[in-house]
């Protein structure tokens, strides 16, 4: 396997860069120095070796003494003044909690930003592209029984023409708006921790999971999938998206896999105080008799959902038809969407690209060993540690050979700098990627986000400069960043020392002739009017402005 021969050799700046920025966000001149003349496969280990929580962001800690950076659970619960919160201590707690859509959208994104596991947030984010599940769909399914309650209203709050219809015994149930809002982003949150505790282990049992995840099950319909009235859109999403890719199955195939998922389904969410947001198996709604996929594969009927098991089995072994090649279909599949993603966007499947074939014949390959050797069929922890130490993914070829997605544009640039942002309050990090055409838990359809150059779109990239001329704002307004500033190891007319130091930051590695030249012409002509003459305030506003000019540009587009 030529292609996924490992690299030879110590890794440079160069590779180390190229390595974070794929396997992560990017990184500061610290992180990328700590990878610098480790092998590739020891750097690879660092950041693919993940564990299922964060050791920095997940430990236990005491709640109130954080800000930004510090442990989620140090975070404040609280305001210091009560009812009169700032708005960083709003920022914190909405984050925290991640109570509601925003806040867990700043939640996310506070973990992109601090975790010591980047590529437990990169991953993530992949499956949430490659498996999606949406907010709107969400609070559209969701009966609004849950909002009413049964405790006789007595802060008048339900609205005129409604009226509380619980009648389940529970005391004390209020009219509340916001329950239902709770329980999608509860919903969404577990998913999206179930991503990032079990994205790198066996690619089956995620797929199960998945399939059975309320949030899931909800968005696909699949509540409604019962005997005698099959729903297939969970059936036809598991095979065309998330595991074989068009041209690998049937109309027939999906109406029998429709048949075997009947009776997935979550508990009725009425009128409860504590919801129960585990999915769960109902007999009664399952389709009798045997089933018969793939033209050769029996499903026999199983009252206790094994039905769901054994189709994920036969998924995962099915031959590729599309491209017609003596391996499984997800393999093959998968296969690609990894290269796509974290090595060349421009990797093809049908056709397929060498290395598709080269990393599904290594996807289905079992040592029953521990990493980086194969755990079992289907390991992602190995198969991307296999893919990251490649010569392939090293090749001068594959180098800012991907358009930034808008969490790599806004993380990247927060992580490079060392700087921080409002995440969920006031026109924060949440808005910020929305505006650029990303908003999380809230892709455009089933198939996620359109890649590559669709990011670039003018609408988006209006976003991302008005985003970069607010972040140097920051430069400017905030003493902490300005203090980070003060000690760039520049003078404050050092022009081709602070575009060093920002190009070696931003972009790892320096920049063309041309780029230079504009740069220095830039900060040459400069007005410094209303500084007077201050050395300090001159340093920050020339490093404000080459900031702003250094992400406009095409190359802090690319990864």
């Amino acid at each position: 396997m030529a292609l996924l021969d490992d690299f030879v050799g110590p890794l440079n700046n160069a590779d180390a860069s190229h390595l974070l920025r794929r396997a992560g966000f990017g990184g500061t001149p610290t992180e990328r120095a700590a990878l610098t003349g480790l092998t590739a496969a020891a750097a690879v280990a660092y950041l693919v070796e993940i564990q299922p929580t964060d050791p920095h962001l997940d430990q236990p800690g005491t709640p109130g003494t954080g800000s930004f950076g510090s442990p989620l659970a140090d975070l404040p619960d609280d305001p210091v003044v009560p009812g009169s919160p700032t708005l960083i201590e709003l920022d914190h707690i909405t984050l925290k909690q991640a109570q509601y859509p925003h806040g867990l959208r700043g939640h996310w994104m506070y973990r992109m930003r601090y975790t010591s596991q980047p590529f437990q947030e990169q991953l993530a984010l992949f499956l949430h592209d490659h498996m999606p599940s949406e907010i709107e769909k969400l609070l559209d399914v969701l009966p609004n029984d849950v909002l009413w309650g049964n405790d006789g209203d007595p802060g008048n709050l339900v609205p005129p023409g409604e009226v509380q219809t619980c009648n389940l015994g529970l005391a004390g149930v209020p009219y509340d708006p916001y329950r239902k809002h709770e329980m999608v982003t509860r919903l969404l949150r577990d998913q999206n921790y179930l991503f990032r505790s079990e994205g790198v282990n066996r690619f089956e049992d995620l797929l199960l999971a998945v399939v059975r995840d309320p949030a899931m099950l909800v968005y696909l319909d699949n509540y409604l999938n019962v005997a005698g009235r099959p729903q297939e859109n969970l059936a036809r999403e598991l095979m065309e998206l998330f595991s074989l890719g068009v041209g690998n199955y049937s109309e027939n195939d999906i109406q029998q896999i429709a048949k075997c998922l009947t009776g997935e389904s979550f508990p009725n969410f009425r009128c409860e105080t504590t919801w129960d947001t585990t999915s769960g198996f109902i007999p009664l709604a399952h389709e009798p008799g045997g089933k018969f996929i793939f033209g050769s594969t029996a499903i026999p009927y199983n009252a206790a959902g094994a039905e769901t098991e054994m189709v994920i089995q036969a998924i995962l072994q099915k031959q590729s038809v599309t491209p017609n090649i003596a391996l499984p279909g997800a393999a093959m599949y998968m296969a690609w969407k990894l290269c796509r993603w974290f090595v060349n966007e421009n990797i093809e499947l049908n056709p397929p690209s060498p290395i598709v074939v080269e990393l599904a014949t290594y996807l289905m390959g079992d040592d029953a060993g521990v990493y980086p050797a194969r755990r079992y069929p289907y390991d992602i922890k190995a198969a991307m540690g296999k893919l990251f130490r490649s010569q392939f993914f090293f090749d001068s070829a594959n180098r800012f050979a991907i358009h930034k997605h808008p969490a790599d544009y806004i993380i990247g640039a927060l992580r490079a700098l060392e700087m921080v942002e409002l995440f969920s309050i006031g026109e924060g990090l949440n808005d910020q990627m929305r505006f650029m055409g990303m908003d999380l838990f809230q892709p455009p359809d089933v198939s996620g986000w359109h890649h590559g150059q669709a990011w670039l779109s003018a609408a988006a990239l209006v976003a991302r400069y008005n985003w970069a001329n607010r972040l140097c704002n920051v430069i400017m307004a905030d003493s902490g960043v300005a203090l980070l500033i003060d000690a760039y190891p520049v003078s404050n007319n050092d022009h081709a020392g602070m575009i060093d130091h920002l190009a070696d930051r931003l972009f790892h590695e320096p920049l063309s002739t041309d780029e230079e030249n504009r740069l220095l012409d830039f900060l040459n002509t400069m007005p410094l009017t209303g500084l007077g003459g201050n050395a300090i305030q001159e340093k920050r506003r020339k490093i404000r402005g080459a900031v702003h000019v250094m992400l406009s540009m095409p190359r802090a587009q690319l990864k």
